[in-house]
């Protein structure tokens, strides 16, 4: 069984960068993240892939722990997804790592992202028998364009980066698409009431929209509709 290991990355600073090394796939490629730690080489043991206690005391002390949350969560994440039948991400444990280093804890189980509770709000509206199919078309479709967001920009658009600067980017992408105003304001009207209802049920702890964040006046057109009794007449 493979497990994480961790080394200095070179570097002409003294004070070199502390890296997670871990290749968690079969035939994979290894994965590799930065822990925010240095030391000097000097005080590195290559046996025990820690700080040495006889050479550094006080950092061994500070720093030689949090690696071993790092390495004991990645050992365990990997287990818990290969009891569950479930193939274990890069993005999924980069995650867990970034938030033990934040916090001193690993992210809550089966947090759901933004992206899995849009697709999953999409499939309760949609199932729905008697469900407006006009505005299961403007979910599905607000769904189909943060996706292109992601695909386009390499943004995670998850909860904890979810803010106005992010939504004022995804807006300018809107309209680089050259969409009409109007279109793009009803996207981002779409997206403010997935985001509103996100915010209710406290699906990610932190996270409270704000109504500045996302906002697309609509543009009175000189557009002429015909009424329902108009088409009648027509046909």
């Amino acid at each position: 069984m493979a497990y994480p290991h961790f080394y200095l990355k070179t570097s002409k600073s003294p004070e070199k960068h502390i890296v997670l090394r871990y290749i968690y796939v079969i035939q994979g490629k290894a994965f590799q993240f930065y822990t925010n730690f240095h030391c000097s080489e000097a005080d590195w043991d290559y046996g025990i892939e820690r700080i040495n206690r006889s050479k550094n005391k006080d950092k061994a002390i500070d720093i030689n722990p949090e690696l071993d949350k790092l390495h004991h969560y990645a050992v365990r994440i990997k287990e818990e997804f290969r009891k569950e039948g479930k193939q274990l991400t890069n993005d999924i444990l980069k995650k867990g790592l970034e938030a033990i280093l934040n916090t001193g804890k690993p992210p809550v189980k089966n947090r759901l992202t933004f992206l899995q509770f849009f697709e999953n709000l999409v499939e309760a509206k949609t199932s729905v028998p008697n469900y407006v199919k006009n505005s299961a078309k403007a979910y599905i479709t607000t769904l189909n364009h943060v996706k292109g967001f992601i695909k386009a920009t390499g943004s995670r658009f998850d909860f904890e980066e979810i803010n106005k600067t992010l939504l004022g980017e995804f807006v300018s992408y809107l309209h680089k698409q050259d969409f009409q105003t109007n279109h793009v304001q009803k996207l981002a009207s779409t997206l403010k009431t997935v985001l509103r209802q996100a915010d209710e049920e406290e699906v990610y702890p932190n996270f409270r929209l704000k109504d500045s964040w996302l906002k697309v006046p609509r543009v009175e057109t000189d557009a002429i509709y015909l009424t329902h009794k108009e088409v009648e007449a027509i046909e």
